[in-house]
C-alpha cells in the first residue's frame, strides 16, 4: 500500500512538474513570436516610409497647356 502512495506521489509531481515545462515553453514560443512579428511589422514601416520619401523626392511633372494639347492629338 505504501509503494502505490509512492508512486501516485510521484506521478502527481510528474504531471506537475511537465505542465510546468510546457506552461513555460509556450510562454517563450509566444515571446520569440511576437518579437519576430514586431520586426516584421516595423521592416513593413519603414519600407513604407521609404517609398514615401522617395515619392516625394521626385520631380513631379505638372501638367501645362501644351503637354495637355499634345495628348489629345
Amino acid at each position: 500500500m505504501i509503494i502505490w502512495i509512492i508512486v501516485f506521489g510521484i506521478w502527481i509531481f510528474l504531471i506537475y512538474w511537465l505542465s510546468k515545462k510546457e506552461a513555460q515553453y509556450n510562454q517563450l514560443v509566444k515571446h520569440y513570436e511576437n518579437l519576430m512579428s514586431d520586426d516584421w511589422n516595423l521592416e513593413y514601416m519603414r519600407n513604407k516610409e521609404k517609398e514615401e520619401i522617395d515619392s516625394a523626392l521626385q520631380r513631379k511633372h505638372r501638367v501645362c497647356l501644351t503637354c495637355m494639347n499634345r495628348n489629345k492629338k
